[in-house]
């Protein structure tokens, strides 16, 4: 039997400064729309939410979500996000 712990919620600002790159003003307004500020998905929730510990963002698996992971890929292809961490899609 596995137990898992998750701690943290980080805001839009705290993974632009832990992660050393800036979303454009229309990506920071999305996910700032969008963040669960806790980390609870209820049947049929869009958003995210991303864990300090470890680190890994959780998206919901729709048009949000996959978005959000979109915006996240092109930000890791001109390799300015400097570390990294998981991603995780909610499944209902």
């Amino acid at each position: 039997m596995s137990a898992y712990v998750y701690l943290g919620s980080l805001s839009v600002a705290e993974i632009e400064s832990r992660y050393g790159f800036t979303f454009t003003d229309d990506e920071r307004k999305f996910m700032e729309d969008n963040w669960h500020r806790n980390a609870e998905f209820e049947h049929g929730d869009s958003g995210w939410h991303m864990f300090d510990i470890p680190a890994i963002i959780c998206l919901s698996d729709d048009e949000v979500g996959h978005r959000i992971f979109s915006i996240l890929c092109e930000h890791n292809a001109r390799n300015e996000i400097q570390g990294s961490f998981g991603v995780a899609f909610e499944k209902d």
